[in-house]
């Protein structure tokens, strides 16, 4: 039969080796799988004290990192790393991956005393008001102000209305979104320029802004999707009776995606309007 063809090795454990065939010929062939190992340490503070189920990345290039995790004594035992030196950060367990003020230090496959020292940096605490007693599916998430990657964005549990992060840069601006559902409405905050502090901070939710209007399309559409995004987060939709309606987004531009089926064909719309407004969209034949 024609080519390519892929050639695969795995293990147990992992895929190990995966290389396409050009051209197919009879004959006996030599793999060259490339080695991958594990590197061992611990992860501790500034003062020298191990941080207990960090997370412990590697990088892969490219801006991306792989990560494992340490166990409560603070010792990381990463599994099939790929050959060559390797850039290791450690991050609290609540912080998630490294940003680019993170510290790194250089590894290969076969090292065993490799200390990462993590700064647990500053915190942040916001007590939300106006939350009712049946408040459910909050989310909280804050962003320096200055990163527009939202990988360096960081989620936090709300508790009896008071939401903690860790782990901030001292004098780092930061931007916190939140998002509550109630009972009978969807209350939402949008609030810039809060650095950590040793003081609580309180700040007031509002009841969300929504975004509504009728769908065009050739032909009524057999089933549709609506949802909303911007820097902070996304927010699900609802279509029904050729309509759509977007609840809960705060104040600003929203990025809108519609996308439904009508006679067997996909179509969609993609538009940038302003949360609060009425505006009907026509969709169109995906491509």
């Amino acid at each position: 039969p024609p080519a390519p063809y892929t050639r695969e090795l795995s293990s147990a454990a992992s895929d190990v080796y995966k290389r396409q065939i050009e051209d197919w010929s009879p004959k006996d062939t030599d793999l060259v799988v490339p080695l991958r190992g594990e590197i061992r340490g611990h992860v501790v503070d500034t003062d020298g004290k191990p941080v207990r189920r960090a997370r412990v990345y590697y990088a892969l290039g490219g801006g991306r990192w792989k990560s494992g995790s340490a166990d409560e004594g603070g010792a990381f035992h990463l599994e099939h790393v790929p050959e060559g030196v390797r850039n290791l950060a450690a991050t609290p367990s609540y912080q998630g991956a490294p940003d680019g003020a993170a510290k790194t230090v250089e590894a290969k496959i076969g090292d065993t005393g490799v200390r990462l020292v993590v700064e647990r940096g500053e915190s942040l605490t916001v007590r939300l008001e106006g939350l009712p007693a049946d408040v459910k599916n909050v989310r909280a998430v804050l962003r320096p102000e200055a990163e527009a990657d939202r990988r360096a964005s960081r989620r936090a549990g709300v508790q009896g209305g008071v939401v903690t992060f860790q782990g901030l840069r001292a004098g780092t601006r930061y931007r916190l979104w939140v998002r509550a559902e109630t009972s009978a409405d969807t209350l939402v905050l949008d609030h810039a320029g809060l650095e950590a502090r040793a003081t609580e901070v309180r700040l007031r939710m509002e009841p969300g802004l929504t975004l509504r209007g009728r769908l065009l399309a050739p032909h009524p559409l057999e089933e549709a999707w609506a949802h909303a995004w911007n820097a902070l987060g996304r927010v699900q939709g609802e279509v029904k009776d050729g309509e759509y309606v977007i609840r809960g987004l705060t104040k600003g531009r929203w990025n809108v995606k519609v996308e439904g089926r009508a006679k067997g064909l996909p179509y969609e719309t993609r538009v940038e309007l302003e949360a609060g407004r009425t505006t009907d969209l026509r969709l169109r034949v995906a491509r």
